[in-house]
């Protein structure tokens, strides 16, 4: 009798670890490599922003040093202008 009992709960033991091993297997192939797909494919895109970034920001301060060169008067009176309007707003927020 023991040795029915004891067979039965080896093969509930080995049927339990197949389950578990199945489990693991399906979770893996349905959620966790889909996951890992997705996750790579938002870092390759948040790359190739970051690098349309930097080159937009790039072309536009090169394309801003060439105007500035260009028209050193109007870049003048522009930061001219700028810092005259930011220090007025700086010494009206300092009253309040």
């Amino acid at each position: 009798m023991n040795s029915t009992i004891r067979d039965t709960v080896d093969h509930l033991k080995d049927s339990a670890r197949d389950a578990y091993d199945g489990l693991k297997t399906a979770a893996q192939e349905r959620v966790l490599d889909p996951l890992t797909n997705t996750g790579r494919n938002l870092a390759s895109a948040a790359r190739h922003g970051a690098e349309n970034v930097a080159d937009y920001s790039r072309r536009t301060a090169e394309r801003t040093g060439a105007w500035a060169t260009a028209n050193p008067l109007s870049a003048a009176g522009i930061l001219f202008g700028a810092g005259l309007i930011a220090g007025v707003y700086l010494v009206s927020r300092c009253r309040r």
